[in-house]
């Protein structure tokens, strides 16, 4: 039970972070390319990212993703950010869909950690 609310809590917050980083603006600063400049500026991005609890927990994700590894901040951004699929990550990384789906539970555990 524990390992399933570290998992959802994680991946919420990652799923934040991902709207807050796509707003208009923020991609640019935190020096994430966007993946399309329509993903960039969406509509509904924008309003997520509106309605994100004062940024703080968008801010406080990035901060725990700039302590990670290269390969666990690439892992977030490419599901996270630009939303590909474990299989497409898994192809272009070269390893397999299991091996992402634990890096992606491990960044999940630190967010989850940093935030309790």
């Amino acid at each position: 039970m524990v390992i399933d609310e570290v998992k959802i809590i994680g991946d919420q917050c990652l799923m934040r972070w991902g709207l807050w980083a796509r707003a208009d603006g923020v991609v640019k600063r935190l020096g994430y390319p966007p993946c399309s400049p329509e993903q960039a500026t969406s509509n509904d991005c924008v309003s997520a990212a509106q309605n994100l609890d004062e940024d703080a927990l968008a801010c406080h994700v990035d901060g725990v993703l700039s302590r990670m590894p290269n390969e666990y901040k690439l892992l977030a951004m490419h599901y996270y950010l630009y939303g590909l699929p474990l299989r497409k990550i898994a192809r272009v990384t070269k390893c397999s869909r299991t091996e992402v789906s634990e890096k992606l539970d491990v960044l999940r555990g630190a967010v989850y950690g940093a935030i309790t």
